[in-house]
C-alpha cells in the first residue's frame, strides 16, 4: 500500500470520526434516516455513537404507541370461521401494525422485546384499534399478553393514556388495574377497574357495559323487581358496587350499533347518577360500530329499560336533573 493511499485512509477516518463526533451533525443523519425499524437497527452497528442516536430515536418514536390489528389473514380465509381459530401467533400472513411499522405474527414477540428490553422505551400512550371484522389466526388474549408483559412490562407506571385494550379485555386484569391506578386517561372502563377509588381526567365507558351491569344485578334478583318497579334507589344500591368513588372531568359515553337481538336499551336513570357522582364537567357521546359480546345478547324477558326511539318527540320523556351548558354528539365514527 503506497504512501498516498495510507494518507488519504487516515484522512477519511478522521474526518469520519469528526462528523460522528459532532453531535448535531450526528442527529441530523439520523432523523432522515428510513422510520422502519428494521433499517434504523442496521445503522447501530456503525459505532457506539450512531448506536446511541438510533436507541434515543427509537424510544422518542415510542412514547406513544398506536397498535392496529391488520384486517384479513390469507391463511385464516381457508378455515372455518364457525372452528376454533389457532392459538398460536407464528402465522407470517397475519399481522399488526405498531403506529407505521407491519410486523408480521411471527415477529410481534421478538420486537416487543426488543423494545422494552434493548431500546428501554418508556410508553406515554397506548392505543389499540381494533378490527370490525377479525379474520385473523392471532389471538385476542395472546395479542393482550405480549402487549403487557412483553411490551410494557414493569414500565407501566410510565402510562398516562392507556385506550381501548376493552376490545381484547373485557372483564379486566391484574395488570389492568394497575396500569388503571396511575392513567390519567383510560378507557373503554372493565368491570375490574370500576370498582377502584380514583380521579380520572377522561374516561370512557360503553353502554352496552352499562346495561350489563344493570342486568347482571336485576337478574340475580329477578323475583324482586320487574320493569314496573324500578327505580332509582335500586339503580343507586347497584351504583354503589360498581365505582362509586371514582371521578373524572370529561366521561365519553360510547353508544354501540345493535340490530334485533344485540339491541338493547340505555339505562339512562344510572348515566344521571353516575354524571352526579362522579363530578362530571364535560359529557361526550360517541359512536361505533363493531363486534358485540355473547353476553349483551339480551332476551325481552330482561330487558328492563324502554327503548327510546328518535322518532317519538323530546317531551314524552323526563328531562335529565342535571343540564350542561354545552352539548354535542360526535357522528364522525358512523
Amino acid at each position: 500500500m503506497s504512501k498516498s493511499s495510507i494518507s488519504d485512509e487516515f484522512r477519511n477516518c478522521k474526518a469520519i470520526t469528526v462528523v460522528f463526533g459532532n453531535d448535531y451533525l450526528l442527529n441530523t443523519i439520523v432523523e432522515n434516516l428510513s422510520q422502519d425499524l428494521s433499517v434504523m437497527s442496521k445503522y447501530r452497528l456503525v459505532n457506539q455513537s450512531f448506536n446511541n442516536a438510533i436507541i434515543h430515536k427509537i424510544k422518542k418514536m415510542h412514547r406513544e404507541v398506536v397498535i392496529r390489528k391488520d384486517f384479513n389473514c390469507k391463511a385464516e380465509n381457508t378455515i372455518n370461521f364457525g372452528s376454533e381459530r389457532r392459538k398460536d401467533y407464528d402465522c407470517k400472513s397475519c399481522s399488526i401494525f405498531l403506529n407505521c411499522q407491519r410486523v408480521t405474527s411471527n415477529k410481534i414477540s421478538k420486537l416487543f422485546r426488543f423494545l422494552k428490553s434493548v431500546v428501554d422505551i418508556k410508553i406515554q400512550r397506548l392505543v389499540l384499534i381494533p378490527c370490525q371484522v377479525n379474520r385473523m389466526c392471532l389471538d385476542d388474549k395472546i395479542l393482550h399478553d405480549l402487549v403487557l408483559k412483553e411490551l410494557i412490562g414493569p414500565n407501566y407506571n410510565h402510562l398516562e393514556d392507556y385506550m381501548v385494550m376493552y376490545d381484547i379485555c373485557r372483564q379486566g386484569c391484574d395488570m389492568c388495574f394497575r396500569i388503571s391506578e396511575n392513567c390519567l386517561r383510560y378507557g373503554p372502563l372493565q368491570s375490574l377497574v370500576l370498582k377502584r377509588n380514583k380521579h380520572y381526567e377522561s374516561l370512557e365507558i360503553r353502554d352496552e357495559s352499562l346495561y350489563c351491569y344493570v342486568e347482571m344485578y336485576l337478574h340475580k334478583n329477578f323475583h324482586k323487581y320487574t320493569a314496573a318497579n324500578i327505580s332509582k334507589t335500586i339503580l343507586l344500591r347497584l351504583f354503589r358496587l360498581y365505582a362509586n368513588t371514582i371521578t373524572c372531568d370529561c366521561l365519553s359515553l360510547i353508544l354501540s350499533r345493535g340490530f334485533e337481538s344485540a339491541a338493547h336499551s340505555f339505562p339512562k336513570a344510572l348515566v344521571e347518577i353516575i354524571v352526579s357522582r362522579w363530578k362530571i364537567e364535560t359529557l361526550k357521546l360517541e359512536f361505533s360500530f363493531g363486534d358485540k359480546p355473547s353476553y349483551s345478547l339480551v332476551p325481552a324477558e330482561y330487558r328492563y329499560f324502554s327503548v327510546i326511539k328518535l322518532s317519538e318527540p323530546l317531551d314524552s320523556h323526563t328531562s335529565a336533573i342535571r343540564m350542561f351548558g354545552v352539548f354535542k354528539v360526535d357522528f364522525s365514527s358512523l
